[in-house]
């Protein structure tokens, strides 16, 4: 008998844009949710342009949207509104990104689409979310970085405040999309009562995730500054330049590891010298200790580094990957990091293996991100009962 997926018989509408809402389904897709990605008809979802492109096709589309179908429709239309009606009536989830208001006012709010199926789960993803005073407003991703404090404390002290380089607030979103679809999925199994409306806010993702920030300037009125690569409360923790231009981070902030880490590159003198016997003292010497370490991997070799650190079980390091090296790695490989998915556009296509790894029911890369309206013939007929005739017509009158 064949393993049942973790989401096998879960239906989702995918009628967020761009990132945050179509990667938070498109990882409930790698576990078996059929996923129906709802797009505009002619132009679709804008992230069908996103860059990088390739003989006229955006490559982040493909894996962003992998495992979905693609329909049209207009929403805005009375016939493409009525389509979707019946599309909600047999599903389980709607997610959206839309600025707060514009379901309400496509006929869509909670209360009209809970008449509809009232075993419906909505995640609703906005910038801001929808309550509070800035709930109305418009915002992208790299506003939330900043709204979240996260930005203020990404960068070197001398410098400006740093974005992430991916679009963080909104993959950190779709985590947290798929943490509450799945955990709103559990409760509406063992509770019984229904749906539910979860409110995601792309800048709440990264607040929760903003440490301790917020305990220190509640409790000690300090406000966490940069500081580049090390870590304000622990250490050491750095990122080193090596005598290869090699660069290496190095994260060995217990006592225990710290220990074992000096005494790797300085022996027993260094890992008992008082001045860094503690994490408070090393806090402390923050500044000699750097140097010291700074002095240390310039004049070795990134190959000489790691193998003195695995002599001495001080291997609390990783070169700084780059993607390269992340292709050629032996480990990636073995845990099947980067699979190769066919594709009609390249044959096959490199991308992002499935996370988590499950040991029973494991996820799957199906296909990548479907051509538009690719399945409107499939879903359509099977859930709205309409014939290839009538999608003709309805496609005439720019319904779909």
């Amino acid at each position: 008998m064949l393993n049942k997926e973790i989401l096998e018989n879960i239906r989702i509408i995918d009628l967020g844009t761009v990132i945050a809402g179509p990667q938070c389904a498109g990882l409930l897709g790698d576990f078996g949710a059929e996923v129906i990605k709802v797009e505009r008809p002619k132009n679709g979802d804008p992230a069908r342009r996103l860059a990088p492109m390739k003989d006229g096709a955006s490559l982040w589309w493909k894996v962003m949207n992998r495992n979905k179908k693609s329909i049209t429709l207009n929403l805005k239309s009375k016939k493409g509104n009525e389509l979707m009606r019946k599309l909600v009536e047999q599903s389980d989830v709607l997610i959206e990104n839309f600025r707060p208001g514009v379901l309400e006012k496509l006929g869509l709010s909670w209360e009209q689409l809970q008449a509809i199926n009232p075993n419906l789960i909505l995640l609703r993803i906005s910038g801001y979310g929808q309550t509070g005073p800035k709930a109305s407003l418009p915002s992208f991703g790299r506003a939330a970085e900043a709204y979240s404090g996260v930005q203020y404390i990404t960068g070197f002290p001398d410098g400006p405040p740093v974005h992430a380089g991916f679009s963080m607030a909104d993959s950190v979103t779709a985590l947290m999309g798929a943490y509450g679809v799945s955990l709103a999925l559990y409760e509406r199994q063992f509770n019984n009562k229904g749906g539910q409306v979860i409110d995601l806010a792309l800048f709440e993702s990264l607040f929760r995730l903003v440490e301790f920030p917020v305990a220190m300037y509640d409790q000690l009125n300090k406000i966490q500054e940069r500081k580049g690569n090390q870590h304000p409360g622990s250490q050491p923790i750095n990122t080193y330049k090596t005598k290869d231009n090699q660069w290496i981070t190095i994260s060995a902030a217990t006592d225990q590891t710290a220990k074992r880490f000096l005494k790797a590159i300085g022996g027993d003198e260094l890992a008992n010298d008082p001045r860094f016997i503690t994490n408070e003292k090393r806090v402390e010497n923050i500044e000699v200790l750097d140097r010291i370490i700074k002095k240390w991997m310039l004049n070795r070799t990134f190959s000489e580094i790691e193998k003195l650190l695995h002599e001495n079980d001080a291997a609390f390091y990783s070169k700084v990957m780059n993607m390269q090296d992340l292709f050629e790695s032996d480990h990636i490989r073995a845990r099947e990091g980067i699979v190769s998915v066919e594709d009609d556009d390249f044959d096959e296509l490199k991308m992002q293996g499935v996370v988590p790894k499950f040991s029973r029911t494991a996820g799957k890369v199906k296909h990548t991100g479907p051509k538009l309206g690719e399945h409107n013939l499939e879903v359509y007929s099977k859930l709205c009962g309409i014939d290839k005739d009538e999608l003709s017509k309805l496609k005439d009158e720019n319904v779909i």
